[in-house]
């Protein structure tokens, strides 16, 4: 468990990232949206990881404060950015961050990023403390060197010697180095020829390479690297042997520590979901981890010592990362891209970063790339921008139908709207007549199909009762394939004569009260109707339901207005005349224009008849 701290003056990021970390082993001990905050809270709240965005209100951004945290306490740090300019990004990894999150990422991606970095810092906390502690006893301590006669007795001890074979010098003057001073092979722990005694028998020097251990008084064993050679006179006559030791314990160790994390590390990186490659200057593979097979379907192997074109890689995407690698090879700066590439699971997109990789002297021998598959990222943004024009388009339609109480104008415009948005053959408006049989008011279609404007449609099936409760009661009728689906005959029938494969209708309820129906349909082939295609029909058919209630409502206004016209025309003509047929003949022609009838008589019942 870590006690982190999250730097952020995005009050919704902020609380996304607490939410993520909610139910994780780690614990935010604080959440700040300023530099300076971030500064004092390192110091109050002493987090083992800082969350830490690069854009900050405040005097200091996130990189100067992140800077200023590591000077003073060494806190590893996350940085959090939706930006990747270039100058940015140099900033950022020169102040050395254990992270880099570009926003929007998903939790995992966020425990991922905190797990590694913590896991990172530990180790290099770790190799830090042994480095030192390496670092302070050699420079503590010499070499330890023994010295012998021309027999193999001893005739001299350092400190040093001293205290690695456990033997005052005192215990040892005058004694035969052999026993006292016992080497065994390291791997096998068994005894070899003492290489003082060599030295002397042989007159020629030897040095041990790792291998061999020394055996103390104590009876420990301790690995050492050592140095055996004659000591001779003037004359050339061996009189003595020296000896110079070390012991390599620490260094072992240290040894181990590297090559654990080396293993460590490599288990990271061939088991990371990101593809992991690294480029020489002539653009060949040098290494690629499993990832790579994984999602390419090729052969680890197959890839080292190939340039992306051998690999039969697509022209276009060899020419895109061709010229970025060339780029950074030549300018030695990162360089960040975006790519779709043909993988075992079909189109996929990535983002790699490819960072530059230095000689001593400064040039670049190769770069690093590190692709993360974005695809549920692009298929999310692809998904909002849709929603979007969606959204708007329901916005406009809502607009019109405001502005406009034509309801054919409205009817038509949304038939037409609906084609090209869902990309189907054709849309129409079936209205139903008072015996639940009707007709299409409307349609938008591609020239191909037949058109059904004006045309009644006998349908037994749709005027049962059964089908038209559930319209009645708001059901959407949803058809993938009417040769595969369990339809009955009579509307398989029906809609085959119409060369309909596919449909989906949507009940028109203004008031609550069945008024007709919208169909988009697909004549060419079957198709799968999309969740959002369904629930967009029916948003559009609330609002057409409205529009057709706000008509309805406009011409009962417009028929009350013109009989109120009507009433008041004849009522005039009363008061402007007193003949009665003149009377008679103003109101039976106003009350046919008004009633829309061929003939309208008054007759006059005389008392005699």
């Amino acid at each position: 468990m870590a006690r982190i701290l999250v730097v952020e003056d995005d009050i919704v990021v902020s609380q996304s990232i607490q939410a993520f970390l909610q139910n994780s082993e780690h614990v935010v001990v604080a959440s700040v949206e300023t530099g300076e905050d971030a500064v004092f809270q390192a110091v109050e709240s002493q987090p083992e990881l800082i969350l830490m965005d690069i854009y900050l209100r405040g005097s200091i951004d996130g990189i100067t404060a992140a800077t200023d945290i590591d000077q003073q306490f060494g806190i590893p740090i996350i940085y959090l950015s939706a930006n990747t300019d270039t100058d940015i990004l140099q900033r950022a990894i020169a102040s050395e961050p254990f992270g880099y999150l570009l926003k929007p990422f998903s939790a995992i991606e966020l425990h991922i990023a905190i797990n590694i970095a913590l896991r990172r810092n530990r180790l290099e906390k770790q190799l830090e403390q042994t480095e030192q502690w390496l670092a302070t006893t050699l420079n503590s301590i010499g070499d330890a060197t023994i010295t012998t006669n021309e027999t193999g007795h001893i005739t001299f001890m350092n400190p040093v010697a001293e205290n690695l074979t456990g033997w005052d010098q005192s215990e040892l003057l005058g004694k035969l180095v052999y026993p006292l001073f016992e080497l065994t092979e390291a791997s096998t722990e068994t005894a070899i020829a003492n290489p003082i005694l060599q030295a002397i028998s042989l007159g020629t020097s030897t040095t041990s390479l790792d291998r061999f251990a020394l055996r103390t008084k104590q009876g420990e064993t301790r690995p050492i690297r050592q140095t055996a050679a004659p000591i001779r006179n003037s004359k050339g006559e061996v009189t003595g042997s020296v000896i110079v030791f070390q012991d390599i314990t620490e260094r072992k160790r240290a040894e181990e520590i590297l090559h654990r994390r080396e293993q460590e590390f490599r288990a990271l990186v061939e088991n990371s979901p990101d593809i992991i490659t690294r480029f020489d200057r002539q653009l060949r593979h040098l290494y690629v981890n499993s990832a790579a097979e994984q999602l390419l379907g090729i052969p680890v192997p197959a890839f080292i010592g190939k340039t992306n074109r051998e690999l039969g890689m697509p022209a276009d995407l060899v020419n895109f990362w061709n010229a970025s690698l060339r780029h950074v090879f030549e300018s030695g700066q990162e360089q960040t891209l975006e790519f779709d590439v043909m993988t075992v699971d079909g189109i996929r997109f990535f983002q790699a970063r490819i960072v530059p990789e230095f000689d001593p002297n400064g040039s670049v021998v190769s770069v690093l790339s590190v692709a993360r598959d974005i695809t549920a990222r692009k298929n999310i943004e692809e998904e909002l921008r849709l929603q979007a024009e969606r959204e708007e388009l329901l916005g406009q339609l809502t607009q019109r139908i405001r502005q406009s109480l034509e309801l054919e104008t409205i009817l038509n415009t949304a038939v037409q709207e609906v084609r090209q948005l869902l990309n189907t053959d054709r849309v129409v408006i079936y209205r139903f007549k008072p015996d639940w049989s009707g007709f299409v008011i409307v349609e938008s279609r591609d020239e191909q199909w037949e058109p059904l404007l004006g045309r009644a449609i006998h349908d037994p099936c749709l005027t049962r009762d059964s089908c038209l409760q559930k319209f009645s009661r708001g059901h959407i009728s949803v058809i993938s394939d009417i040769r595969k689906t369990n339809l009955a005959q009579c509307y398989v029938n029906a809609l085959s004569e119409l060369r309909i494969r596919a449909n989906l209708v949507v009940p028109i309820l203004p008031g609550g009260q069945l008024w007709g129906l919208m169909a988009a349909e697909q004549c060419s082939d079957s198709r799968e109707w999309q969740t959002w295609e369904i629930d967009f029909l029916a948003r559009l058919t609330d609002k057409l339901s409205i529009a057709i209630q706000q008509s309805a409502l406009y011409q009962q206004t417009q028929q009350q207005a013109q009989r109120e016209q009507t009433l008041n025309y004849v009522i005039q003509a009363v008061r402007n005349s007193l003949n009665l047929e003149t009377i008679f003949e103003t109101a039976v022609r106003e009350m046919a224009g008004l009633l829309q009838v061929d003939q309208v008589n008054i007759l006059r019942f005389l008392p005699d008849q």
